[in-house]
């Protein structure tokens, strides 16, 4: 799925929207209005850190269904909208990261549609590693080419240990990729040794800067920051989401089933009828 491309309420639509689409009975949302929203949020939810593409829906901030005022509208996934109905978000953090999309949304309508980076962190690409070594891979999901600067930012127990020595990085040393193509694939890079050692919560952060090469009156435009938790699994790690520990434990205990299931159905093996008897 690209950033042009996400679903709503099961139906995937490529941007513009129809004007065709009624949300559940209620008056239709004008579909520029939709566009709108969309192009500003960069065509993903709008709670920071969550980067969810699918299933997107409109709320309306001051709780009026049918007032379809851009300002009283913001797009959160399936998740969030209901979080912001249960009073879990409340009205004052939907109006705060209101104003937060409207500080971009000049640089929403220079960039059309918005750069997009899809960064993958995991304990295995091409080999099993191991901490503080991780393994991640960027790809450029945008049609322009980029200039890419990268900053890693390991949070341990609270904690930004932010510079890393590595310029790659640390925000340093920028990259050049063409559009629809890896920035790097199946690379790594290390945390320091206390990130392997210590007990504390560990999260990365990684944030990313970009410019066009061809554009560069366009200026850097930031892309939202991304996170993963890292958690400690039976046979390993791992940084969700990618791979829960729900997941891994689920897993382990289906492989150890299917182990426990192997030795009570194995045959025995029999002596053959002439040396059953001496």
């Amino acid at each position: 799925m690209t950033a042009r491309h996400l679903t709503i309420r099961g139906q995937i639509f490529n941007a513009p929207l129809p004007s065709s689409i009624i949300v559940k009975g209620r008056k239709s949302i004008p579909s520029e209005i939709q566009t709108q929203l969309l192009i500003q949020c960069g065509y993903k939810c709008s709670v920071p850190m969550c980067n969810t593409t699918e299933s997107l829906e409109f709320h309306h901030i001051n709780k009026k269904r049918n007032d379809h005022r851009k300002e009283n509208m913001i797009v959160f996934c399936a998740v969030h909208h209901h979080q912001a109905h249960t009073r879990k978000i409340s009205t004052k953090a939907c109006q705060v990261m209101r104003q937060m999309l409207q500080k971009t949304e000049n640089v929403s309508v220079t960039w059309k549609p918005l750069p997009n980076i899809v960064f993958n962190v995991s304990q295995r690409l091409l080999r099993t590693l191991t901490l503080p070594t991780v393994g991640w891979e960027a790809y450029n999901d945008s049609p322009y080419q980029l200039k890419v600067r990268i900053e890693v930012h390991p949070i341990l127990g609270g904690r930004d240990l932010f510079p890393l020595s590595d310029p790659d990085i640390n925000g340093t040393n920028p990259y050049t990729v063409e559009p629809r193509m890896f920035v790097f694939a199946n690379g790594c890079f290390s945390l320091p040794q206390e990130c392997a050692t210590s007990k504390d919560e560990l999260i990365l952060e990684i944030r990313a800067t970009v410019k066009d090469v061809n554009d560069p009156q366009k200026g850097e435009h930031k892309l939202l920051p991304r996170r993963w938790k890292y958690v400690r699994e039976l046979n390993g790690w791992s940084y969700y989401p990618q791979q829960p520990i729900a997941y891994a434990r689920k897993h382990q205990n289906i492989t150890n089933n299917k182990i426990k299931n192997r030795k009570l159905n194995k045959p025995t093996k029999t002596l053959p009828e002439s040396a059953s008897h001496p």
